[in-house]
């Protein structure tokens, strides 16, 4: 069975073996089979995300060979993924008892540790599976980063990106998971320096190119921005949003007399005439010639609805310029009940209403952003502190449980919380949340410190340690 072990079933011989199990499963019929079989059978209903089907077959494979570990690995491995966190932690101890230098045992270890909070123990056990690895693959630092990136453990993360991109210099894929944990922090200069890496490896993405270009026009670096868009539509010219990032780009750098000759030159295909003489309106309103944006503005009846947001978008900014508030905040004010209402709209609605000390409208458009992006730290931030001057105190409690659920790797939330339960009363809990952010910054500083002193790890916790300890007062 040597060949079944390494996957090289021909396609009969794999469809037979689920063929036969789901018949004896069925009809209650056992027939042996080895633990290959069985394990070829388990990865294939897990990766399919079919739990119940790969629970059946753990159960039948544990009554035939109870002792093997290779199993009660894989059964380990859907109890995390089905969220029974303290039953597949306690086959793990029992594994790492036995086979202390199995790598796998020790990843999935560093998994279900993060999934129950204990995130140093976490780390450590994330650390001793790479170190297991290191003339390993790609695959266990790749899945290891992406653990800790999806708990929001950026910092973490990136180190073990970037030891997967020592196993594989240039790998797009690694250099893409660095570039989105920087751009997860809110690094826009480290997140753009290295999709640069990732387009020198991969220059015919359309799509990163389009991460180029926001990003740059976010930190003002338009003639960057407006290189980026256009190899995003060369590659890419279907895609209306791109003009709509163009738009906003020559806007800021006035190129008004271009626009207009550049959107004209696109209708009818890829732009309606409408669009094409709205984003030549966007143009005039991003340089401040409200007048003239608000003359080369098309009728509504010229875009279609799947385009409205772009229309409202910008004849709120428009109206507003004017200083024709009435038309612009009902603009605004509609645009937080639509169905699919763009992102960029309603980060302006939240701006509009907040500046004008509108707390409950301006909540409104927040949620929706978070239901559109639920893991952007600036938005659960802010919909908290406005909360907090609008909501009684259970609310708040509840808001901060749901955002470390789903966010438990940054501090600033821990702290935050710390603060609000001492304020409330509840001084020993919240010590306890400030020790969790204490902890999470240990890790985060220990890492830019090996990273930008190449101090070996013992050496860098110690100078931390030594840190920690001339700050106990403060603390």
């Amino acid at each position: 069975m040597e060949e079944d072990f390494f996957g090289l079933y021909d396609e009969e011989q794999h469809r037979r073996l689920f063929r036969e199990f789901e018949k004896m499963h069925k009809t209650g019929h056992v027939r042996f089979l080895d633990v290959a079989e069985f394990e070829e059978l388990i990865d294939a209903y897990l990766d399919s995300g079919d739990y119940k089907k790969a629970g059946q077959a753990i159960d039948a494979a544990m009554t035939q060979h109870p002792a093997t570990n290779s199993l009660k690995l894989l059964q380990a491995d859907l109890q995390i993924r089905i969220n029974k966190n303290t039953d597949a932690l306690k086959i793990l101890k029992y594994l790492e008892s036995i086979e202390p230098d199995n790598p796998e045992i020790i990843f999935l270890l560093g998994v279900v540790n993060l999934r129950l909070y204990h995130y140093e123990k976490a780390f450590n056990y994330f650390a001793r599976a790479l170190k297991m690895d290191e003339e390993g693959d790609l695959d266990m630092a790749m899945r290891a980063g992406k653990q800790l990136a999806d708990n929001h453990f950026f910092p973490q993360a990136l180190v073990c990106f970037e030891q997967a991109l020592m196993l594989y210099p240039g790998d797009s894929e690694v250099i893409y998971e660095i570039f989105s944990a920087w751009d997860a922090m809110g690094n826009s200069r480290m997140a753009l320096q290295w999709i640069d890496n990732f387009l020198d490896e991969d220059p015919f993405s359309g799509e990163m190119w389009y991460l180029v270009a926001t990003g740059a026009l976010r930190i003002g670096h338009y003639k960057k921005a407006l290189e980026a868009i256009d190899y995003a539509i060369a590659l890419l010219p279907d895609q209306i949003e791109f003009y709509f990032v163009r738009a906003r780009i020559m806007g800021k750098m006035k190129l008004t007399i271009e626009a207009e000759k550049y959107f004209h030159e696109l209708v009818p295909d890829p732009l309606s005439d409408g669009l094409a003489r709205l984003f030549i309106s966007a143009v005039y309103s991003e340089t401040g010639d409200f007048k003239k944006a608000l003359r080369l503005l098309p009728p509504e009846i010229l875009i279609t609805e799947k385009y409205k947001d772009y229309l409202d978008f910008f004849s709120a900014r428009i109206y507003l310029g004017l200083g024709r508030e009435d038309i612009g905040s009902a603009v605004y004010e509609s645009a937080i009940d639509r169905n699919t209402p763009d992102q960029n709209l309603l980060i302006d609605v939240y701006r509009y209403f907040r500046k004008r000390r509108k707390p409950e409208t301006a909540l409104k458009a927040l949620e929706r952003l978070s239901v559109e992006d639920p893991f952007r730290i600036s938005f659960r931030k802010k919909i908290i502190d406005i909360s907090q001057e609008i909501h009684p105190d259970h609310k708040i409690h509840l808001l901060y449980r749901q955002v470390l659920k789903d966010m438990p790797g940054f501090s600033d939330f821990h702290y935050s919380y710390a603060v609000f339960l001492i304020r409330t009363g509840e001084e020993r809990k919240g010590l306890q949340f400030f020790r969790n952010g204490l902890i999470l910054d240990f890790e985060r500083h220990s890492y830019y410190l090996r990273r930008n002193t190449g101090l070996q790890d013992h050496r860098a916790l110690q100078t931390l340690i030594e840190y920690y300890k001339n700050r106990k007062h403060e603390l």
